[in-house]
């Protein structure tokens, strides 16, 4: 009878052990931009229940949960755990989840000149948020890193142009609607002479283009007159210096353009031949002079009409006449510029 009544007295006064449980928990990342998803791993031992407030205004009861943030900030998780043997235990962690805002990439372009290769200046402004770092793909082969770049197109085609954005965390990047630029021909030009002592003479002139299609002329002579003849002919009518070039275009506009050598048309002089004595008696000696109105004179091929002809290089000469008659006395003048009058 008292065996049976301490035993169960024993088991009224036996204590009730508690095994000591804690709350844990990991997240696969603590910072990134919105919205940012991040997924929760609970290393509670034992639990039978959780109670998770993420700090942004959202629970969750599930052992292992997910939560996206959508707004900026620094971000409290707590985490409440029931066990079946122990009471309650909670963990807070202050500010574990950072979250910043995205940056938003956005930009325009303001463009001078033509949308021809080497013609062309874009010039970018950048309207990006929340970035503080930035590469531009140009679509060409070339890139930048400053914030506003300009860039010129040296090369004809399709091309493309994209901008990222980019903080710390992540990144945002927009594409343009492609920039078509347009080929500039290539042509070459020339003119049958580049001096001449007559202005009369017809200088012919020629061009040709690659690629040779749809390509519209604009000769310019040099003198006031122009021409949009392919390959024109023209007649100065006076003496001078003239500066010729011609622009060539295709349909889209581009053009390029070649400057000729310089034109020279120079003038033809005037020249008279004086003598101080023109009669005497055999042997009859006279001296005979040049009086030129154009430049120096190079050379003179004198003819005294009595079959002599010399040559000389001064507008002086004397000549001896052996035998009596009547002669023309002529001269062949070529001056420095190789005009011969």
């Amino acid at each position: 009878m008292h065996t049976k009544l301490l035993k169960f007295l024993l088991l009224i006064f036996l204590p009730t052990v508690f095994y000591s449980q804690t709350a844990g928990f990991y997240s696969d990342t603590v910072n990134g931009c919105i919205p940012f998803a991040v997924t929760f791993t609970n290393n509670s031992v034992n639990g039978v229940s959780y109670n998770w407030d993420f700090g942004d205004g959202t629970q969750s009861s599930l052992e292992n949960p997910s939560n996206t943030y959508t707004q900026a900030g620094l971000y409290s998780v707590k985490l409440i755990v029931s066990f079946s043997n122990s009471p309650n235990d909670t963990l807070v962690i202050n500010n574990y989840i950072e979250v910043f805002d995205a940056p938003t990439a956005d930009f325009q372009f303001t463009h001078s000149g033509t949308f021809c290769e080497n013609d062309n200046l874009f010039t970018f402004t950048n309207n990006s948020l929340n970035a503080t770092a930035y590469t531009w793909d140009f679509g060409d082969g070339n890139t930048d890193t400053t914030t506003n770049p300009s860039h010129t197109y040296s090369s004809d085609g399709t091309h493309i142009i994209t901008l990222i954005a980019q903080n710390n965390y992540c990144s945002s990047n927009i594409t343009m609607p492609a920039l078509n630029i347009d080929e500039i021909p290539t042509i070459n030009a020339s003119v049958s002479d580049y001096f001449s002592c007559d202005s009369s003479n017809l200088f012919n002139f020629t061009a040709t283009a690659n690629p040779p299609v749809g390509i519209t002329w604009d000769w310019d002579f040099g003198d006031g007159t122009s021409s949009s003849i392919f390959n024109p002919t023209h007649q100065y009518n006076s003496s001078g210096n003239f500066s010729s070039f011609v622009i060539g275009s295709n349909n889209n506009g581009c053009k390029d353009t070649i400057y000729l050598n310089n034109i020279q048309i120079f003038e033809v002089p005037f020249a008279t031949i004086n003598s101080a004595l023109t009669s005497g008696c055999e042997p009859f000696n006279s001296n005979f002079n040049i009086h030129s109105t154009g430049d120096s004179i190079a050379s003179i091929s004198w003819d005294f009409g009595d079959g002599s002809i010399i040559s000389s290089t001064t507008d002086t000469i004397s000549h001896l006449y052996n035998s009596g008659g009547v002669f023309n006395v002529n001269a062949q003048i070529t001056d420095i510029n190789g005009c011969n009058f």
